[in-house]
C-alpha cells in the first residue's frame, strides 16, 4: 500500500526460491531470495540467501510473485515475510 523499498524473506522446509517481477506479468521475473536447505517454520535468518535486496515498489502497482517449494522429507513448510 506505500511507495518505498522493501527487503523479502522465505522460509520453509525444504528449498525454496522467491520470484519477483517489476510488473504483473511474469515476464521479467528474477530471482530475489532462495536457499537449498531447510529452516523452522518463519525462520528467516538461518541463509543470508533467504533476504533479498532492498527493492523499491510503487503503491498501487501490481506485481507478480512466484514461490517454488521442495518438499524432500519430513515436515513442510513454506513462508514469505517482508519489510
Amino acid at each position: 500500500p506505500y511507495t518505498g523499498n522493501y527487503t523479502f524473506y522465505i522460509s520453509g522446509d525444504d528449498s525454496a526460491e522467491l520470484y519477483l517481477s517489476d510488473s504483473e506479468t511474469k515476464a521479467n521475473k528474477e530471482k530475489i531470495a532462495f536457499y537449498t536447505g531447510w529452516t523452522n517454520l518463519r525462520e528467516i535468518t538461518k541463509y543470508p540467501e533467504q533476504k533479498s535486496t532492498s527493492i523499491p515498489l510503487e503503491a498501487g502497482k501490481k506485481y507478480y510473485v512466484e514461490v517454488l517449494h521442495k518438499e524432500g522429507a519430513g515436515g513442510d513448510s513454506v513462508s514469505v515475510g517482508w519489510d
